[in-house]
């Protein structure tokens, strides 16, 4: 005789298998998106692109990169402090 309240051994049992799917289903789904981030790390984006979208965040300008002098257009170079060309001092 069942009184249907779901007591006994095979709820026990569908529980524990219920709470076991959700857990694998979880881990399923962050390595699913940790594989689709190294993939696309891996086959999208060259090291020069990752480098300079790294830059992009941190404030950091990317090595060798110069910059522009902004009244007369002269390229400085990363450690100079005054245009050669026109003697502006160089915006930080």
């Amino acid at each position: 005789m069942s009184t249907g309240l779901g007591i006994g051994y095979g709820s026990v049992f569908f529980s524990l298998l219920l709470v076991l799917v959700k857990v694998l289903f979880a881990v399923f789904v962050v390595a699913l998106i940790a594989g689709i981030v190294v993939y696309i790390k891996n086959n999208i984006f060259t090291k020069e692109e990752i480098e300079s979208i790294k830059n992009t965040f941190s404030g950091k300008k990317p090595v060798g990169q110069k910059e522009a002098c902004t009244a007369c257009g002269n390229t400085l170079e990363a450690e100079w402090k005054l245009c050669p060309l026109c003697g502006k001092e160089r915006e930080i």
